[in-house]
């Protein structure tokens, strides 16, 4: 029995329903408020439950053999924080897994967590990423570069449909391998019992790395416009963007994050989508 955690998430879900496909058994915990009856119908067990409510994951646990873990509280609202959930609700959720006799623990952590980054959510993944890897579990953490659904998307594709200036902290010429989640949520499962995985943090980024100036000129060949770009000086602040997210767009322009996703891809049979492919089908009304 596998038990997600997170499924009601845009990849949780995703992940869910991958399994489902494979006829795998899924447990998952749900809140309340959580909307989980279409993973229901599709064959999933629900169990209440709450990362921040300890009881509530051992019963959870209990019969489960592998663990997956996508949950955070970044998209949720109070009394529900990093701090609550990612921190401390993980460390109910791996004491909870490691008493119940789980045999794998796979999380979704990101390419840049560092228990030490200024990021808070990098801080907090790199946190639970130290406390899963000294749990004594059998564990994969999945690292993946940033999400092109996310940013790609955020940062040029929303402001390029309304006209407005592309905002980019720095130059925009530090290359990343952004990734999409449909390959996330597919490389979460084909960890699975796979023992090659074990007690391995495994960097997850897309078949190219692309700087935000190479994502800005893609699009104008795609689409045959031509796109105002702006760049600011970090630590200046924009209206539009929330000073959490121009940190973090700060941090992009000083970490690249090329991965070669050759080996991995080919031993996971994943065929990867390039932010080309992303873009098109956004356009066309697809992903």
């Amino acid at each position: 029995m596998i038990l997600v955690v997170g499924s009601t998430g845009r990849l949780g879900s995703e992940i869910t329903y991958n399994l489902l496909k494979r006829n795998l058994p899924v447990r998952m915990i749900v809140r309340s408020n959580s909307p989980f009856q279409g993973l229901v119908q599709a064959g999933a067990e629900a169990v209440k439950g709450d990362l921040k409510d300890p009881e509530s994951l051992v019963k959870s646990c209990s019969g489960i053999d592998v663990v997956i873990a996508s949950a955070t509280a970044v998209v949720r609202d109070p009394p529900d924080d990093l701090e609550s959930v990612d921190i401390k609700g993980y460390q109910n959720l791996i004491k909870a897994a490691k008493a119940s006799g789980v045999g794998q623990f796979i999380f979704v952590s990101a390419a840049l967590a560092d228990s030490y980054s200024q990021i808070p959510l990098f801080r907090t993944k790199g946190l639970t990423e130290s406390f899963l890897s000294s749990s004594g579990l059998q564990y994969t953490v999945l690292a993946p570069d940033m999400f092109m659904e996310s940013w790609v998307r955020y940062v040029v594709m929303e402001p390029a449909s309304r006209r407005k200036p592309i905002l980019l902290v720095g130059n925009g010429e530090i290359k990343h391998s952004f990734i999409s989640r449909h390959d996330v949520a597919k490389f979460t499962v084909s960890v699975l019992g796979d023992p090659n995985a074990l007690g391995r943090r495994i960097l997850l980024g897309g078949p190219e790395a692309m700087s935000w100036m190479d994502v800005v000129r893609l699009y104008e060949n795609i689409t045959g416009e031509r796109l105002k770009v702006r760049h600011l000086m970090p630590g200046m602040q924009y209206d539009s963007m929330s000073e959490d997210e121009l940190e973090f767009m700060a941090s992009m322009e000083a970490h690249s994050t090329v991965i070669d996703m050759g080996s991995i891809s080919q031993h996971y049979s994943i065929s990867m989508i390039k932010v080309e492919d992303y873009i098109r089908s956004c356009l066309e009304g697809g992903i």
